[in-house]
């Protein structure tokens, strides 16, 4: 696996400046509970309604934290699915000024692929979903430079797996 789980959880065990199974688990937890968060952002106003789908939202996402937690598993399709609900919430929650948040979703679409090989399809399902919401400003004839910038949604995961299987091509032998 490419190193995106993995390096999260290295960074935080060295940031607590603890090197043990619960704190592994602990930052595994962190992970898979930042992306669902962006949720909340969908609640509705009012306050009962909003209260009501809070509490089914923290639920949902304890329960999510809690399933198949071991210390020995990178739990990486669980945080495909996690990662990429996040850029579709995200997609769908700026649709009309989505030309002015390429740099953020590149960012997560970038972790995204390095999470494992097989989140590049839900690179590219996010990055046509961008360019269904971005429709009408890619027509315009004046935007072309700033379509461009739509090249980035797909440029830069790529280009993080292909340095990552140079990486792996040089240090280990046998690899494919």
């Amino acid at each position: 696996y490419p190193l995106g789980s993995a390096s999260f959880i290295y960074f935080i065990s060295k940031v607590i400046g603890i090197s043990s199974e619960w704190i592994w688990i602990y930052a595994q937890m962190i992970l898979r509970l930042s992306f669902p968060i962006c949720l909340f952002a969908f609640l509705p106003k009012d306050k009962f309604k909003s209260l009501l789908s809070a509490l089914v939202v923290a639920i949902a996402c304890i329960a999510f934290s809690l399933y198949g937690i071991d210390h020995n598993d990178l739990l990486v399709d669980s945080i495909l699915g996690v990662i990429a609900l996040y850029a579709f919430a995200f997609c769908f929650y700026y649709k009309e000024s989505i030309v002015e948040k390429v740099l953020p979703i590149t960012i997560v679409l970038t972790y995204l692929a390095s999470v494992k090989h097989s989140g590049v399809l839900l690179v590219v399902m996010v990055f046509v979903y961008c360019l269904f919401n971005a429709r009408a400003d890619l027509l315009k004839k004046e935007s072309i430079k700033q379509n461009l910038k739509y090249l980035y949604l797909v440029a830069m995961p790529l280009l993080s797996i292909y340095i990552w299987r140079c990486h792996v091509k040089l240090c280990f032998i046998d690899a494919e």
